[in-house]
């Protein structure tokens, strides 16, 4: 399930890049700037990575599945969790 530890930060487990207007892109709520994502695929492999995520990653070049990230954000706080890609 998506985390939601304080106020309106929420990270979705789900995106649906497929361009109808609709969790097209790993979008987090609240997310703070400077925050560093990096995702990777089941095999470990850093799939992608941004040192200021700006919600603006929709899994391109990357088969449907899950995946799992690893966002740190400027103050310290660490989350990993798991998001999915279905198109």
């Amino acid at each position: 399930a998506a985390i939601s530890p304080c106020g309106n930060f929420f990270i979705p487990d789900l995106i649906t890049p497929n361009s109808d207007g609709k969790n097209d892109l790993f979008e987090i709520t609240a997310l703070p700037s400077g925050s560093v994502l990096n995702v990777f695929n089941r095999w470990g492999e850093n799939v992608y990575q941004n040192s200021n995520y700006n919600n603006q990653w929709a899994g391109n070049n990357l088969t449907d599945g899950t995946y799992f990230y690893d966002l740190k954000l400027p103050d310290g706080k660490q989350y990993k969790g798991w998001l999915s890609i279905i198109r």
